[in-house]
């Protein structure tokens, strides 16, 4: 199955800051990556790019959605924030459904500590491990 037959199947949503934004902490964060640079036209029909603070964005989405099959984490990664992310949408994630992080650090080996799944694992350097939990594995 290809990357466009999956998407036919559900939506893709994306948070992400403008240029240039003040946080809700009260900094400014600047973007320099390209918002949506590996969304492939031949999805972008069920993409929905939501632009603002995740703090705000997320909690919002994710009570709108109900439940999600899949998370991916890959922004500011600051422990807090990451740990934030990570306890807010795990709730929302359906069982075997997945929770992905980019740029791991100890944020995610400390969310993984807390869980009863036993299905996670992760890949690559430390500094740029891509890691995953399955929910509802034992």
């Amino acid at each position: 199955m290809t990357a466009t037959e999956c998407i036919e199947e559900g939506e893709l949503y994306s948070i992400g800051l403008p240029t240039e934004t003040w946080l809700t902490d009260g900094t400014i964060y600047k973007n320099t990556a390209e918002i949506g640079n590996l969304v492939s036209q031949e999805v972008h029909h069920h993409w929905h790019l939501i632009l603002g603070d995740a703090r705000k964005e997320l909690p919002k989405l994710l009570d709108e959605l109900k439940n999600i099959d899949f998370f991916l984490h890959d922004s500011l990664r600051t422990e807090e924030h990451m740990m934030w992310k990570f306890q807010t949408v795990w709730p929302y994630i359906r069982n075997g459904g997945l929770l992905l992080s980019d740029d791991i650090g100890i944020s995610f080996l400390k969310f993984v500590k807390t869980r009863k799944e036993k299905k996670w694992g992760c890949s690559g350097s430390y500094s740029t491990k891509l890691g995953a939990i399955a929910k509802g594995t034992k």
